[in-house]
């Protein structure tokens, strides 16, 4: 998933998508920068120690919900992966956050930013590539939860596709998952 390193094409893509979908592009937008970071987390060597949930999963994976991607919550499956003292518990959180937020720029000091040994909350910023600040309820920073003190039940793999994806698989335009 590079679509990002070619700006013009990127934009355009993301313009299409918007309008067949009938969302802002800089949803759109944001949307490639959460599936990405996802992404990043499923070839990481921690893609079977964490859980992907709350409404964002629940939109992206199930469809359950209409809503857009606001934020990344994970959950560390505790017990798992030897992380049962609290320093391995901090140490994967913080990994976590690291495999996860690769490419972003991290936001010190941001009001939301909540840290502990069994918690992470921190906010990134993503390269914005197309205009505008329509993102109503939504932020234009992305903000990243893991925690290793919740076991999300029941979970399942599931395969994530970009909204831009989505659309051009359906046009069969091409293969851009």
């Amino acid at each position: 998933m590079k679509l990002h390193e070619d700006n013009e094409v990127f934009t355009e893509l993301v313009a299409v998508t918007a309008e067949t979908i009938g969302l802002p592009q800089v949803y759109v937008e944001k949307d490639y920068w959460v599936t990405k970071a996802l992404k990043h987390l499923s070839e990481s060597t921690h893609a079977g120690d964490v859980v992907f949930k709350g409404g964002t999963s629940l939109s992206k994976a199930y469809r359950l919900i209409d809503r857009f991607s606001e934020d990344i919550d994970l959950a560390v499956l505790v017990g798992d992966a030897g992380n049962t003292t609290d320093a391995a518990r901090k140490k994967l959180v913080k990994g976590v956050e690291s495999v996860v937020t690769q490419g972003l720029t991290y936001l010190k000091e941001d009001a939301r930013e909540s840290k502990g040994s069994k918690y992470r909350k921190t906010v990134y910023r993503y390269p914005r590539s197309v205009d505008g600040d329509d993102f109503g309820q939504a932020s234009s920073e992305l903000l990243v939860e893991v925690n290793a003190f919740t076991r999300p039940e029941p979970f399942e793999s599931r395969e994530l596709q970009t909204l831009i994806a989505e659309v051009f698989t359906k046009k069969n335009e091409t293969d851009l998952t």
